[in-house]
């Protein structure tokens, strides 16, 4: 007798696609477990510590490291998948290129915009934030921001030769150094020494991560060459700098609603969300990972113009990251009270505000799928436009709503999931028909007179 989840991939073209995808399936869950469990824990333990007020802090000060690494990223993981997917077969000196390129302008980046934060802290903390005692914190933060743009770049390389198993590896490593650094970290030093913990555990992820992608590359014969050209240099104009512009779509958004949350309702609110959020993770724990798999699998499809192919991956990779969501978003909210008290008495009233996590954490489960397909297809300027209308209703919505605290934010969050939601399913439905026809027309050939 199968399995529900197995008879979904049975059902998914192709032996060798449906071996790659349940390998990768595989072990990008294990990476997804390894990291998630790691994280939560931490988390858990640093709020016992710090209370609400604390946490809240700690909080809005991850969420600005997070704002920044974005800017620092400069959307070179998704780069990075799409084209080693690509190239590593039919192409290797470009792959190398490619991955050259990522290495070389994520430091670059990452060094500028640590920079960066480092000369903004005091004015972002006492202006946006209204705690410019947390300046010492964001600076500190700014090492840690880099390490994260710096393996954003890494996850993207190892994802386009479908590394799974070794991106599992290095959230391993990753997580036997979270729990005792944060926790080491924030008995030391509060709030300081979590931050300084986190910018460890970046260390650590980056000189792992170097060890797996030079394997990789030399298992695939892909040269190790900074010789970059014009071609490389095309890509992140016209695929890096659109993922950027869609991450800064949407990215500022959620700080933005954070810092409103913190400013005008407090700390302890703050606090809260951020307790009640980090359940969106464990929610699309399943979805994140089986996502992952999706932009390189549709990217080497989409190169091979199988248009029934592309649709039937598409259709069950959307199905299965949906209900996986489902099948974790449900016993959290009916234990959504008990969860957080586990953080501490005083997070008990987010209950409520947990609940309205897991409906947009589903809703958004059903977007991962959809999103990635829409970047294997090259269609750059509408995954900006589309980030960007959800990053503005998040914010026009949070501006009523988060008069009721935590609640009112992650309800605002609910009314963002539902509109991207209703517009890429009829979006994707019909690039995939513009695409049907472009794929299916026959090759245009010149016959000499």
């Amino acid at each position: 007798m199968r399995l529900p989840l197995a008879n979904l991939f049975c059902n998914v073209p192709g032996p060798s696609l449906r071996q790659r995808l349940v390998h990768g399936a595989f072990w990008s869950i294990v990476a997804a477990a390894v990291s998630q469990s790691s994280s939560l824990v931490a988390t858990v333990l640093c709020a016992r510590k710090l209370g609400v007020d604390g946490y809240g802090r700690l909080g809005i000060i991850l969420s600005t490291i997070n704002l920044f690494a974005s800017v620092g990223q400069l959307g070179l993981g998704l780069t990075a998948a799409k084209h080693v997917a690509e190239f590593r077969s039919t192409e290797p000196d470009k792959a190398g290129r490619v991955i050259a390129l990522s290495q070389l302008t994520s430091i670059a980046s990452g060094l500028l915009v640590a920079a960066v934060l480092c000369v903004a802290a005091r004015f972002i903390c006492d202006r946006y934030l209204g705690a410019p005692s947390l300046a010492g914190a964001l600076r500190a933060g700014a090492v840690a921001m880099f390490f994260i743009a710096l393996n954003g770049s890494q996850t993207g390389i190892l994802s386009g030769f479908e590394a799974f198993r070794q991106i599992a590896t290095a959230n391993l490593v990753k997580s036997v150094v979270t729990i005792p650094a944060v926790l080491a970290g924030v008995v030391w030093m509060g709030i300081d020494g979590a931050v300084g913990a986190y910018a460890l555990v970046g260390l650590v992820s980056y000189l792992t991560f170097g060890v797996l992608i030079r394997r990789e590359c030399r298992a695939w014969g892909i040269p190790a060459t900074y010789r970059l050209g014009m071609d490389e240099v095309h890509l992140l104009y016209h695929f890096s700098l659109p993922v950027l512009i869609a991450g800064l779509s949407f990215t500022p958004a959620v700080w933005w609603t954070n810092a409103l949350l913190a400013k005008s309702a407090g700390f302890v609110e703050s606090g809260l969300s951020t307790a009640a959020f980090q359940w969106q993770f464990v929610i699309l724990f399943f979805s994140s990972a089986l996502g992952s798999l999706g932009l390189p699998m549709l990217s080497n499809l989409a190169g091979e113009r199988d248009a029934r192919g592309y649709r039937r991956l598409l259709y069950w990779s959307a199905l299965v990251t949906t209900v996986s969501a489902i099948a974790l978003a449900v016993p959290i909210a009916l234990a959504s009270s008990h969860i957080m008290r586990s953080y501490g008495v005083a997070f008990g009233k987010g209950a409520g505000t947990l609940v309205l996590v897991c409906v947009a954490s589903v809703l958004s489960a059903a977007n991962i799928s959809v999103g990635q397909a829409i970047w294997s297809l090259g269609a750059a300027s509408w995954g900006m436009a589309l980030a960007a209308l959800r990053g503005g209703v998040l914010v026009a919505a949070s501006y009523p709503l988060v008069a009721h605290g935590a609640a009112g934010l992650a309800e605002a969050y609910v009314v963002s999931a539902i509109v991207q939601t209703t517009v890429q399913a009829f979006f994707i439905s019909w690039l995939l028909r513009q695409k049907a026809r472009e794929w299916e027309a026959p090759p245009v050939t010149c016959q000499s007179g």
